[in-house]
């Protein structure tokens, strides 16, 4: 699969390589009994995950946090977690987990298991670099062209960013383009603002924000 494409690493992943080149790690379907089935609690804490991991639909993830603490801390003892997904959002938080977690795109996954003979199970390979940074330092832009009769008056247009930044080494993860037409407004004006014949009545002040989130 694809990152950046079929998955994204979860906002709280933590780092960790499951199986390689020549071996793979088990994921097994989260039993939605679990909610509400005392012997499907039962067999889901007999089952060891021989570092394996398992596979959550993320219409069920909430339900997943108000299960028992015993169901909750046998969960977490799993290497890796996958949450199926309808589509890829990143975001950020405040902590990381010590469990190696991604969000996978839901049509992905459903190709994935269609053309296996066990729909419970299968097995992957996965590896995951991830850093949390705390009071991370980032830097925004502003350039601004001198009025030539109110240089004290400003007429600024700015415009947002908001890219996801990179995962691994090979894909980047664009994120949303909030206002679009004002963001080419903003290069635009970049662009003929160094001819000598621009000389702007007023101070012109861009600011073309950007926001650094996931690296």
């Amino acid at each position: 699969m694809r990152p950046g494409v079929d998955f994204i690493a979860a906002p709280n992943s933590g780092s960790g390589r499951i199986g390689g080149s020549r071996s793979v790690a088990v994921v097994a379907k989260l039993d939605t009994a679990v909610f509400s089935d005392l012997l499907a609690q039962q067999r889901f804490l007999q089952k060891p995950w021989h570092g394996g991991g398992v596979v959550i639909d993320a219409r069920y993830t909430k339900r997943v946090d108000v299960l028992p603490i015993p169901l909750r801390q046998h969960l977490d003892s799993a290497a890796f977690v996958l949450t199926i997904v309808p589509k890829l959002t990143a975001s950020l938080a405040p902590t990381q987990s010590q469990q190696t977690k991604l969000d996978v795109l839901e049509s992905v996954w459903s190709k994935h298991i269609t053309a296996l003979r066990d729909k419970e199970s299968t097995s992957v390979a996965l590896r995951v670099d991830a850093e949390l940074k705390r009071d991370y330092q980032t830097q925004n832009l502003i350039g601004y062209v001198p009025g030539r009769i109110r240089p004290d008056s400003f007429l600024v247009v700015t415009a947002h960013y908001d890219h996801l930044g990179t995962m691994g080494k090979r894909a980047y993860f664009p994120g949303l383009m909030i206002m679009p037409a004002v963001q080419q407004c903003c290069w635009s004006l970049l662009l003929i603002m160094p001819f000598p014949k621009i000389d702007p009545l007023t101070r012109w002040c861009l600011l073309p924000l950007g926001q650094k989130r996931l690296v």
